[in-house]
């Protein structure tokens, strides 16, 4: 077995630790391009294997359902295997699963064989190993940072993916699947290229199962509050992102509109990232203070873009070209928001890690991921449901709320740390 060298502490890496992260943070770049590339394809794809009278939103909102539904159960899977069998086997196994899923993709002709595509999907959990392999080989103090640019690297695959598929598509649909399985066995090989981690070079005793270790994980006190902080957090992210696209009409804007915000918004989380703004932050205060103050800012964002949508008048721009003031302001206010996100999709894994010792990290990051799926499952329908009845306003406040509550959660467990 490949031995390898990990730093602990030390702010220096070799060229070899460096290949290392490297390779990391590209597989995921690979991974979140093959995905999103699919993104502006299968609408389409469903399009042609559905009949008459068969609405294809419906189909597409069920075939995410399935997927989510599938990757909510197999990150606990994958948290257990991380813990018995290392991090590397989680990323392969992702990429496996990856190469599967898209091929099967690509050589069906049915909706039923796009379904069937979907179940290696279990298995796809390349954002999860990644994250639990960087935990096997970073100090605590340092790992909310190196987590975060795990983000950054997605971003990039976000930004670039979507857009190839929009050009793909217009030449064949099968063609991002295609793709999608030629870059997942690149992506694959370099995996293979990787050391294993401490978990998955030591020898430990074997545990009963991953549920029963996962319930004896959340038994945890310090699992628990974070557990809440994560339910609170997910849910109101979840719920804004995934009604955003919908309520972006508020400001006049078209599907074209929407795609130049969510890739703004992309681009904005790479930046906060990559200049280091989460380490920055965390030198100046603690995590759980970290976590308060970014859910008042995300809670008072979240009720004045809103408000900000009824807003008149417009900013001239050199040019003659004239901008809404609304549009300005969303603009503005979009950058806490995307940037609150970031710190609290960094921090939140770091305190579950930090919360266990090292032979159970894969299986609370699994439950971090799981968590996350689950509040995936549940805030388009109520995202929806609020948006409809309540309007835009309401949905701002309701995320506010719920940002809220996980602000609360944090200055609970801020204060029983000051006591012990």
């Amino acid at each position: 077995k490949l031995q390898f060298l990990y730093f602990i502490g030390q702010e220096r890496r070799t060229m070899k630790q460096n290949i290392v992260f490297g390779i990391l943070y590209l597989n995921i770049v690979l991974y979140a391009f093959c995905y999103m590339m699919q993104q502006p394809v299968l609408p389409d794809l469903i399009k042609t294997y559905v009949g008459e009278g068969t609405s294809t939103e419906v189909e597409w909102a069920k075939l995410q359902t399935v997927f989510a539904a599938l990757q909510m159960v197999g990150v606990l899977t994958s948290g257990y295997i991380s813990d018995v069998m290392g991090a590397k086997t989680v990323l392969i196994l992702s990429q496996v699963a990856s190469i599967l899923g898209y091929g099967l993709q690509w050589h069906t002709d049915s909706l039923m064989g796009l379904y069937v595509s979907r179940i290696p999907g279990i298995f796809q959990h390349a954002f999860m190993g990644t994250a639990a392999y960087i935990t096997d080989v970073t100090p605590a103090a340092s790992r909310s940072q190196m987590l975060g640019y795990i983000q950054l690297a997605y971003g990039v695959g976000m930004v670039v993916g979507p857009l190839t598929g929009g050009y793909f598509s217009d030449v064949d649909l099968s063609l991002c699947s295609f793709t999608a399985t030629i870059v997942s066995c690149f992506a694959l090989v370099l995996i293979l290229m990787l050391p294993n981690t401490k978990a998955g070079i030591q020898d430990k005793t074997k545990p009963d199962s991953s549920i029963s270790e996962c319930l004896k994980v959340l038994a945890i006190p310090e699992v628990r509050h974070v557990t809440f902080m994560k339910v609170f957090a997910a849910l109101a992210m979840s719920t804004w992102q995934s009604t955003f696209v919908v309520a972006a009409e508020n400001f006049g804007f078209g599907s074209k509109e929407r795609g130049y915000v969510m890739v703004y918004m992309s681009v904005i989380g790479m930046v906060f990232i990559g200049v280091g703004s989460i380490k920055r932050l965390e030198a100046l205060f603690s995590i759980n203070e970290l976590n308060i103050l970014t859910g008042c800012l995300l809670a008072a964002a979240y009720i004045i873009v809103p408000s900000s949508a009824w807003v008149t008048g417009h900013v001239a721009l050199p040019y003659d070209i004239k901008v809404p003031l609304s549009v300005v302001m969303l603009v503005v206010l979009l950058i806490p928001i995307v940037g609150g996100t970031a710190v609290l999709r960094s921090t939140i894994p770091s305190l579950f890690t930090r919360s266990v010792d090292s032979s159970k990290s894969g299986l609370v990051l699994g439950v971090d991921m799981s968590l996350g799926s689950l509040a995936g499952l549940v805030s388009p329908s109520f995202g929806a449901a609020v948006y409809s009845y309540f309007g835009f306003q309401g949905l701002g406040l309701s995320c506010s709320l719920l940002v809220l509550a996980m602000s609360l959660t944090s200055y609970l467990d801020l204060g029983k740390a000051k006591r012990d």
